[in-house]
């Protein structure tokens, strides 16, 4: 079974307490993997194409992993960047999608690193605003 799936599983059973910590570390783990991997696909999507695919597949895993967590701003966050690359997705992004993908993907990683130090956290709404607001870009054909 991968690790991933593992980490879902345990913390939806949680039938062991006593791993609960090293199921967390593991989730901080992954988690700050996949998203230090978006950040690295963000800053290189080149600008007047398509949302990369590399983007949409990490930030689908970041959402799936984020879902279990106790941090609904964690969850809610990746859950709508992942939607808005999808929503994009096949069509040229502008700008200002790039610019808040990049901005909710920063996001996550302070949010990421509060979670770990157990502080609580809330996303700025604007980022949120960002994500879902936005209209998409024009066909690439």
């Amino acid at each position: 079974m991968a690790p991933e799936a593992e980490l879902l599983q345990a913390l939806k059973s949680g039938n062991d307490p006593t791993r609960l910590g090293a199921w967390l570390d593991l989730f901080l783990q992954l988690a700050q993997s996949r998203i230090d991997s978006l950040r690295a696909v963000l800053a290189a999507w080149p600008e007047g194409t398509v949302v990369p695919f590399a983007a949409l597949r990490l930030a689908d895993e970041l959402a799936g992993l984020s879902v279990e967590q106790a941090s609904p701003s964690l969850a809610t966050l990746s859950a709508a960047l992942a939607s808005a690359l999808r929503r994009h997705s096949g069509h040229i992004a502008t700008p200002e999608q790039r610019q808040s993908a990049l901005d909710a993907c920063e996001e996550l990683w302070r949010q990421l690193h509060q979670h770990a130090a157990g502080v609580r956290v809330v996303t700025p709404p604007h980022i949120l605003q960002k994500l879902g607001s936005q209209k998409l870009g024009s066909d690439p054909n």
